[in-house]
């Protein structure tokens, strides 16, 4: 991996290629025509390098020196402050499904995903089959409906239940909350079944094109299910070693401590007497509720997750 500094030694950009020379030169290359680049060139004072002994820890370092240098040129460094992620707010009276961008120790949570839109998928895919409240007032157990409530348009249709207006039923609602609890949990079993009901219906309808969007939903969280499962389960590992094409990677709750080669401990050395020191020592591995790891590791944690994930490897 490369990065272009400034006369002050600051890390304007975090770069990674397999042949650095040959990347760092088509920067200046007539073809080259990024305004952000330009821009770039013109301040920057120095190139230099880290060499890594494989792709993954390539990933994670630079990773890490985005996050803490955030260096002015990558897009990329506020990539964990971009995450969405799906809650379903089981400490509320009438449990719901909200799409927020910090995770709580409330309710049940899933993610990060990448994008809102990716989080809105999932949820969109839940309630398509199971009519949860979609009433944003505030209802706690004393909550008592005005007697001109009017029942949310999504009710009227057959879409939602409609609490707030009185009309929703408890006990049916508490069996629609263990549905979607299970699913998030990873049972998606009913709600799969649903969609896949609903799928069926619209092509025997021979409408194709709202068949497919249905096998897509189902596609979508079924693997977003397994994703945070597979991520869970290598935060909840604790310590653990695995390997891959000779590397030999020691992981501590989704974090990577040590990278070996030939029994060679890799080491962030580059050639230019910056200190990188404190840009590249792995950040402390603390869980949030079991499940969720802190931000400023949470980079690390999906990187080495899709890593075991591409490659099939087994942590367990």
């Amino acid at each position: 991996m490369y990065f272009f500094v400034d006369a002050q030694n600051d890390i304007l950009y975090v770069g990674k290629a397999s042949n650095i020379r040959s990347r760092v030169r088509s920067y200046f290359g007539t073809g080259e025509s990024r305004n952000k680049v330009g821009k770039l060139l013109k301040i920057m004072q120095g190139v230099h390098f880290i060499e890594t002994p494989d792709i993954l820890t390539a990933e994670v370092i630079e990773s890490r020196i985005i996050s803490r240098a955030r260096p002015r040129y990558n897009h990329a460094g506020t990539r964990a402050d971009k995450y969405s992620y799906v809650r379903f707010t089981t400490d509320d009276e009438w449990p719901r499904l909200v799409v927020t961008k910090v995770p709580s120790p409330k309710g049940i949570t899933i993610g990060p995903f990448t994008t809102k839109a990716m989080a809105r998928d999932i949820v969109d895919a839940i309630e398509s089959v199971i009519p949860l409240s979609r009433c944003t007032v505030r209802m706690g157990r004393n909550y008592s409906p005005p007697s001109d409530a009017e029942v949310c348009s999504a009710a009227r249709l057959g879409l939602a239940q409609c609490p707030c207006s009185g009309t929703a039923d408890p006990a049916e609602y508490a069996r629609l909350v263990a549905v979607v609890s299970n699913t998030l949990l990873g049972n998606p079993a009913e709600v799969v079944a649903l969609l896949t009901n609903k799928m069926q219906k619209h092509s025997e309808a021979k409408r194709y094109e709202d068949a497919a969007f249905i096998r897509d939903r189902i596609i979508n969280l079924e693997t977003a299910l397994e994703r945070q499962k597979q991520a869970q389960e290598l935060c909840s590992s604790g310590d653990l070693t695995f390997e891959h094409e000779g590397i030999i990677y020691e992981v501590s709750h989704g974090i990577l401590r040590n990278t070996r080669r030939e029994n060679q401990l890799f080491a962030p050395m580059q050639n230019s007497g910056i200190a990188v020191e404190h840009l590249t020592a792995p950040p402390d591995s603390a869980l949030i509720h079991d499940t969720l790891v802190r931000t400023d590791a949470l980079n690390e944690v999906m990187c080495i997750s899709r890593f075991v994930r591409k490659n099939e490897i087994a942590i367990a």
